[in-house]
C-alpha cells in the first residue's frame, strides 16, 4: 500500500517465479528519468535535500528528484557532504618521518587513507564515526609533527544540478 502522493504507486503490479518456483508479488522498478538541470546549486554548509526541494519545488517530499538529477554521487547524504567518511586536508611541521607518519596514521582503526600532498600537507580520509580530527593529530604530534587548522574536503560550495519541477 503506497501514500497517494507517492513515486511508486502508480507502477504496475509484477508477479514473478523464484528459484523455489514460489510466485511473488512487486511493484515494477521505478526507472529515474533522466533529468536535464535547468540550473545548479551551490552547497552550503547547512543545506539539507528536504529544504532545498521545499524551496525549489515547495513539496519536501521532493528531495528524491535532486538526487536522480546528481546520478554521480552515491547517496543522499554524500550529495550534501554528510556522509560518514570525510577527508580532511591538514599542514604539518616538515621534517623527517613522514612515512612513518602516514603509516601510523593508514593502520588506525577508521582511516581509509593518508597520503602527503605536496611537502607538508596531510590528506586523510576517515570514518568520523570511528575519529575525530583531534585523535589524527594526537597521533601526529605522537609522531614529532605539528598540525595546522585542518579543513574538511567536501561538497560545499560544489555545484548540484536542480532539475525543472515536473511532475509526473
Amino acid at each position: 500500500m503506497f501514500s497517494k502522493i507517492s513515486r511508486y504507486r502508480a507502477l504496475d503490479d509484477v508477479v514473478t517465479t523464484d528459484a523455489d518456483g514460489r510466485r511473488l508479488s512487486s511493484r515494477a522498478l521505478r526507472v529515474a528519468a533522466v533529468a536535464t538541470g535547468q540550473f545548479t546549486h551551490t552547497i552550503a554548509d547547512a543545506d539539507r535535500l528536504d529544504q532545498l526541494a521545499t524551496r525549489y519545488y515547495q513539496q519536501p517530499r521532493n528531495w528524491w528528484r535532486i538526487c536522480d538529477a546528481n546520478p554521480e554521487i552515491l547517496s543522499p547524504q554524500e550529495l550534501l557532504g554528510a556522509e560518514p567518511v570525510v577527508t580532511y586536508r591538514c599542514d604539518i611541521s616538515p621534517g623527517a618521518g613522514i612515512p612513518n607518519l602516514l603509516r601510523a596514521l593508514t593502520e588506525m582503526v577508521g582511516v581509509s587513507r593518508a597520503v602527503l600532498d605536496g611537502e607538508a600537507t596531510v590528506v586523510v580520509t576517515f570514518n568520523r564515526l570511528n575519529l575525530t580530527m583531534p585523535d589524527l593529530a594526537a597521533t601526529m604530534l605522537a609522531h614529532g609533527f605539528t598540525a595546522s587548522a585542518a579543513k574538511q574536503i567536501g561538497r560545499t560550495g560544489k555545484q548540484i544540478v536542480i532539475p525543472p519541477n515536473i511532475t509526473g
